[in-house]
């Protein structure tokens, strides 16, 4: 959960039109989906009647910072070895999971001979 969790009582004076609250939002270093949360208000037992409050939702897209990058590695071999083991490291801001997403990238070789 990339967010603070609040549960606050907003006091309206007369003739003001506009309150705000502070949502704490967490960078966790981990590539992920965007992430949703929602913010209800309801009616408080001291609300005057006259005004009018259904149940109001309203909804807040965390879209995530966080990268993701590959790593490659040059190899120089002999051709008696027969095979290179050629690998790909996924970086991203935290080692121990650099997503919590699958990707896929495509390895192709090509010639390079002079």
């Amino acid at each position: 959960m990339d967010y603070g969790v609040i549960n606050e009582t907003l006091m309206f004076d007369a003739c003001e039109t506009r309150k705000c609250v502070n949502v704490t939002i967490t960078d966790d270093l981990v590539d992920e989906q965007k992430e949703l949360f929602t913010y209800t208000l309801t009616r408080t037992p001291s609300l005057d009647p006259r005004i009018e409050l259904d149940p109001i939702d309203g909804t807040v897209e965390i879209i995530d910072s966080d990268v993701v990058g590959l790593a490659v590695t040059s190899y120089t071999i002999s051709e008696s070895d027969e095979v290179v083991e050629v690998c790909i490291n996924a970086v991203g801001t935290t080692s121990s999971c650099p997503s919590t997403e699958s990707f896929h990238v495509t390895l192709s070789t090509s010639d390079q001979t002079a």
